[in-house]
């Protein structure tokens, strides 16, 4: 996984959370949908991180 899709989990993530309106205002979150949203976040961060470490003790491995 490359930075550039990493970057878009986290932009579809967004969307998906996330309605705008015709006028391009973004719905706000009630409060339980904003610790949901918050909840699955932390999940793709940590994700991203374990990803992001895999790459780099690869990297290190083969001397980049």
């Amino acid at each position: 996984m490359t930075e550039d899709s990493m970057t878009w989990d986290l932009i579809e993530f967004w969307e998906t959370w996330h309605d705008v309106d015709c006028n391009g205002k973004i719905k706000e979150l009630s409060k339980k949908e904003k610790l949901l949203y918050d909840k699955e976040k932390k999940k793709i961060l940590v994700e991203h991180d374990e990803k992001r470490a895999a790459i780099e003790a690869e990297a290190v491995k083969i001397g980049l």
